[in-house]
């Protein structure tokens, strides 16, 4: 008998192998996490699970290697492959039970319990295979018990832990590392404790195997006794909640009596059947089956024998439904019959055969009962659009068979409206009493809007939760309040409940305006009125309010008394006439709806309309039109000068919690956002600049600037591979980040000038922008291009002097030039105290503070110290007293001369706020954002060629600016840059993209931080976020939630430099093809190609741009190409009017046409002289520089 002895570093080696390939294993346990494709998911289960497996056996026969073993071994290959496929097999489903969605404790156990025994079964079933002459292994149980425990153990706590800290970010690394080192000991573990408990002794000595077939005979009866009996375990719970489920739906969607669906089924499976019908020309039936005196079988028999007639009769009718039908019980005695794709003559049958069932009779504890049947049939969609408008008719047409004698069915007609409607109010007024008894009303509150767009107040409308048809309209039941008289305690339930609402609001500070609640000229009479009012008016603290009334100059006159705003509503209508505008003291005038409804260009609508709305704004009115639908109705109303909308176009009714949850919810998160862009000259610190923005924001632990090749750190704004090379930014990047409860949307531009059509773009989607100032060089040329574009858009801009650690020009020198040069006024609310080697600080003239300076600190978050005023002893010593004595100076030259920070001419963009610091020393960058905040706009309005788009709104809009293929060259994907300019994005939200007129549901909404980018689950107006583009988005495309819109302002430039293109590989045409023609897409190039050949033709602004085309091309789409001089000066976009000239022309200029790569037509001139001869030859012609997009 002989104990094995071991190679130490063999030993170690082991031991490491094991982390290592465990640690590959966890990574990619990780990734079925983050996964959502279930065959994705099942691939990298199985590379895991295979990983594992190999984890095992190569520390196993590496662990071997280091065994002293006796001369002669061997393995046998078949046990040591069989032993393998164990290992990865077990820990391929030990994985499948631990990456679920939940981990519950029995399911962690059995993958613990499976990856255990695959570590032990590969480990004994491998010592099987090992031969050794004249030898054998022995085994001692107790160890080898102890192995199979550590493995087992140590497998399940990895799990855990790899399952509790699947979402972490934080040290993600070191948490996979313990991970794999945890696991990888259990392998470990087991193999050497088992290896311990292992003897080599002569075959003389004892039984050869004996023991080691004992204990693993025992081993596997355990293991499979324990499995079986978790898997059995695992199994009745799994069945006892699927039959906990079905016990609650069947007991929701079931009728318990009858055990036919109820009234929910119905309401859920209508639902769906609608959508599912929609698009399809067939009909849905429904039939209403209302029994004939059922009341007397109660009242002569009792109840109990009612409702076994109700189970016997469900029983008879079953049997007789084909597919496609459903029997309901919705009430009493009330059943709906649904048949799906039929028509008239199959209904009318199946109401026939109903009503024979029916009227055989019943025998019932000895009692023979006959009943029959009313029917009333009706079809979708012809009677109706919703289940509630359905069984109303169904009832009307169940009405008409009971008057032609019962035990008959009829087809619900339009006539029967008209018959039937006085039976139905009455029906409707005995259940109003019981409702206002039960207060069964609600109030829903629809806004109203000014002409641009922004909430003014809302409308209480009032709602009546009817037990069995449903939510009701007023329209169905307030003229049969009036009647009653019912209508005075509904009008004070509305007041009170109007009134509550009002303190609520004014509580958490919502600014929804004033409510208005319609009174009836009932309500005015009644001699309580005023009283009532006063006592809510004092209840509530109601400051203002507005109700809206239409009777009694007195009572006007006193409520007027009490602070009411008061209304004339439907004017136009009914009892509102132009005698009223004479006589009550009023503040509004509601036009009715019946103006609005047909309301288009040039018709009589428009005309009565124009007089309303000018004689009211005569008498000081304020003029309110209800009923908009449609945005034509909104542009001309408002073009007549009216100064209130209300309507669906703008906002439906909505309950209390869903109107604050969609307008307050959105306010608050518009009010929180800024985007901005950063302009400057090349080298002037843009790129550092957005570093240290990124820094302050806590998006980044250490910033650095990209100055050379060598340089060892790249900026984070800088993500393509050529920017890092070459220190400058040539893409637009994309970065968001908090900052003092607040979200900023940072745009870092191309700095370069060949880039100014990207650029252009950029600043098109933001509100304001940062412009930053050398303050050695001064105002530069690229700075005076930008700024002419911010002017063309009216885009404030605060200014930031930047390298004031450096010798600089005079600060009054420099604002002298940004005023001369860039025709904007400065407003200095910092000045600086020295500047270069005896840079000490600046000091805020607003805040009377000085912030000292601190060298040392450029990459990090340092405290500032600040204090009071600017003169102390230490300061003066640094910058010295001729340098401290020209800072006073000019400082109260400035604060003499230059006017306060006006914010109505910042917003202009005709003011700019001017701060001084250094982005490289990161010293007052924070005072950049915190200026920003105080200052800059919230996302604005943004317009489109039907109407100006308020941040504000509900309804979803943006548009795209800007596009960017191969931002993970990994996956060759495209992404589309969008700016959300009203409403809420959410995960799956379905949206309407406008151009091509298509509704997508888009689930995969990107965010950045220049190139990385994870999944969105919401974003607010003002973010920018990334779409997945697929070959279908091109910049400039709208996306609504319906409303066909297109923003304004994002144009193609004509190119100024033009390139044939040429491949060194002929083979690689096609890559050439799609890689130009996704690269033009971004907007920075594009591509022309000839009708008179093949050739393809690059056009940009500037040379580095066809650097950056070759580069991309290499890198991105692996195709090399050179290019070749063309004879071309520009390119116009040509169209016409006049098809005839317009054919001519092409058929003239064919050798100079060509298509972009957006498929428009383009003439491609050979000089600018050609042009004009051409512009002069065909003047129908339009020869355009700009294409909108």
């Amino acid at each position: 008998m002989s104990y094995m002895s071991y190679d130490s570093n063999l030993v170690i080696g082991s031991a490491c192998i094991a982390v290592i390939i465990c640690y590959v294993a966890i990574s990619l346990e990780q990734l079925i996490f983050t996964q959502h494709t279930p065959r994705l998911q099942k691939i990298i289960l199985c590379l895991s699970g295979m990983v594992f497996g190999f984890a095992i056996w190569a520390m196993h026969f590496v662990g071997m290697l280091a065994c002293d073993l006796p001369q002669g071994y061997s393995f046998d290959l078949t046990l040591t492959v069989i032993s393998y496929i164990i290992a990865a097999l077990a820990s391929t489903f030990a994985i499948w039970l631990t990456t679920q969605e939940t981990l519950p404790i029995v399911r962690l156990i059995l993958g613990g319990l499976l990856m255990g025994l695959g570590i032990s079964g590969m480990h004994y079933i491998g010592m099987l295979g090992l031969t050794i002459p004249n030898q054998q292994v022995d085994y001692d149980a107790i160890l080898v018990m102890l192995s199979v425990i550590i493995a087992i153990s140590g497998s399940g706590l990895s799990f855990w832990l790899a399952f509790k800290y699947k979402n972490s970010f934080n040290h993600k690394m070191l948490y996979k590392i313990a991970v794999s080192i945890m696991i990888a000991l259990s392998i470990v573990g087991m193999h050497y404790i088992g290896m311990a408990a292992a003897t080599i002794s002569s075959v003389h000595d004892h039984h050869f195997g004996s023991q080691l077939h004992e204990g693993q005979a025992s081993l596997i009866l355990v293991s499979a006794f324990c499995v079986a009996i978790l898997e059995r375990r695992l199994e009745e719970r799994s069945l006892q909640l699927l039959q906990a489920n079905k016990e609650l739906e069947d007991l929701a969607l079931q009728d318990n009596l009858t055990k036919l669906p109820n009234r929910l089924f119905l309401v859920e499976y209508t639902d769906a059947l609608f959508l599912d019908y929609k698009d399809i020309p067939s009909k849905i039936a429904f039939i209403y089956i209302d029994l004939d005196r059922f009341k007397s079988v109660n009242d002569a028999f009792g109840h109990h024998i009612g409702d076994e007639l109700l189970v016997k009769l469900a029983q008879r009718l079953y049997p007789l439904l084909k597919d496609g039908q459903r029997l309901t019980r919705i009430g009493g005695d009330e059943f709906i019959l649904i048949l799906e794709d039929s028509n008239r003559n199959e209904a009318e049958a199946i109401a026939e055969l109903f009503l024979q069932k029916i009227q055989d009779g019943f025998q019932i504890s000895g009692k023979e009962i006959n009943i029959s049947a009313s029917i009333g049939i009706v079809f979708f969609p012809d009677h109706g659009q919703n289940l509630q408008d359905l069984l109303i008719n169904a009832d009307s047409a169940m009405m008409q068979s009971k008057e032609q004698g019962r035990n008959t069915f009829s087809v619900y007609s339009s006539s029967l409206d008209q018959q039937h409607q006085s039976r139905s109010q009455s029906k409707l007024i005995n259940d109003l009493y019981k409702a206002v008894e039960e207060q069964q009303f609600i109030l829903f509150y629809q806004p109203k809007f000014t002409a641009d767009y922004q909430i003014c107040g809302v409308e209480a409308l009032i709602r009546w939760k009817h037990p069995t048809l449903g939510l009701l309209a007023p329209s169905m039941f307030i003229d049969g309040a009036e009647q009653t008289g019912l209508i005075i305690r509904m009008g004070y339930w509305a007041l009170e409940k109007a009134c509550k609402q009002i303190q609520e609001w004014e509580d958490k500070k919502y600014a929804f305006g004033p409510i208005a609640v319609n009174l009836s000229a009932v309500q005015f009479e009644h001699k309580h009125l005023i009283e009532t009012l006063e006592k809510l008016i004092q209840k509530y603290h109601v400051k203002n309010a507005m109700h809206h009334i239409d009777d009694s100059i007195q009572t006007f006159e006193k409520l007027r008394n009490l602070g009411i705003r008061l209304a004339i509503d439907d004017f136009g209508t009914g009892h509102s006439s132009f005698l009223y505008l004479k006589d009550l003291p009023v503040d509004e005038l509601k036009i009715d709806r019946e103006f609005i409804r047909n309301l288009c260009e040039g018709s009589k609508e428009q005309i009565i309309l124009e007089s309303i709305i000018h004689l009211a704004i005569r008498l000081g009115l304020v003029v309110t039109a209800e009923g908009v639908e449609t945005e034509q109705q909104a542009q001309i109303l408002k073009r007549l000068g009216c100064q209130q909308l209300q309507g669906y176009l703008l906002g439906m009714p909505l309950p209390v919690d869903r109107l604050e949850t969609n307008y307050n919810e959105l306010a608050a998160q518009v009010a929180q956002r800024r985007t901005f862009a950063i302009i400057s000259h090349p080298d002037a610190g843009k790129t550092t600049m957005t570093e240290k923005l990124l820094l302050w924001g806590k998006a980044i632990q250490v910033a650095g600037m990209v100055k050379s090749r060598k340089s060892d750190r790249s900026a984070t704004s800088d993500w393509m591979e050529m920017e890092k090379e070459r220190g400058i930014s040539i893409t637009t990047s994309v970065m968001q980040f908090p900052y003092k409860n607040h979200v900023i949307n940072l745009l870092d531009t191309p700095g370069h000038e060949d880039f100014s059509e990207d650029t252009y773009r950029t600043l098109t989607a933001v509100d304001s922008a940062l412009m930053v100032i050398d303050g050695a060089k001064g105002v530069e040329e690229r700075t005076i291009k930008l700024m002419e574009v911010c002017r063309m858009r009216d885009t404030p801009i605060i200014s930031f002097v930047n390298k004031m650690d450096r010798e600089i020009r005079e600060p009054l020198e420099l604002l002298d030039e940004i005023e001369n040069v860039l025709k904007i006024r400065c407003v200095p609310i910092t000045w600086p105290l020295g500047m270069g080697r005896d840079f000490a600080g600046v000091y805020n003239i607003i805040e009377n503070k000085l912030y000292v300076y601190k060298a040392g600190f450029g990459s990090t978050i340092t405290d500032i110290e600040i204090r009071d005023g600017y003169d102390y002893p230490d300061i003066r010593e640094k910058v010295g007293d001729l340098a401290f004595a020209s800072f006073e100076e000019s400082l109260e030259l400035v604060q003499m001369a230059n006017d306060p920070l006006d914010p109505a001419e910042f917003l202009a963009g005709r003011q700019t706020p001017v701060l001084f610091g250094t982005a490289l020393g990161n010293f007052a960058v924070d005072h950049v954002l915190n200026a920003f905040i105080q200052w800059a706009p919230q996302p604005k309005a943004h317009p489109t060629h039907e109407r100006t788009v308020e941040a504000t709104e509900e309804g979803f809009s943006g548009f795209v600016f800007k596009i960017q293929a191969n931002m993970d060259p990994k996956h060759r994907d495209r992404i589309a840059f969008m700016r959300i300019c009203s409403g809420k994005y959410e995960k799956g939200l379905k949206m309407n993209h406008v151009r091509i007129g298509k509704d997508v549901r888009i689930s995969d909404a990107l965010t950045f931080l220049a190139g990385e980018r994870e999944q969105l689950e919401e974003a607010w107006p003002g973010d920018i976020i990334g779409l997945h583009n697929h070959g279908t988005i091109q910049i400039g495309d709208t996306f609504t939630s319906g409303e066909k819109l297109h923003f304004t302002g994002i144009p193609h430039f004509a190119p100024e430099m033009f390139r044939r293109v040429r491949l060194k590989d002929p083979l690689k045409s096609k890559q050439l093809q799609k890689g130009l023609k996704e690269l033009s897409e971004e907007g920075a190039t594009q591509v022309f190609m000839p009708q008179i050949n093949n050739d393809l033709i690059v056009g940009a602004v500037g040379v580095l741009q066809f650097d950056v085309v070759a580069y991309r091309l290499k890198e991105e789409y692996k195709v090399d190409c050179i290019y070749e001089p063309v004879n071309i000066n520009t390119v116009r976009w040509v169209s016409c009017d006049d098809e005839k000239k317009f054919n001519e022309f092409k058929k003239k200029a064919h050798d100079q046409l060509s298509v972009d790569g957006g498929g428009h037509l383009t003439y491609l001139a050979p000089s600018r002289v050609n042009l004009q001869l051409m512009q002069e030859r065909y003047p129908d012609i339009q020869f355009r520089s700009t294409r909108e997009h």
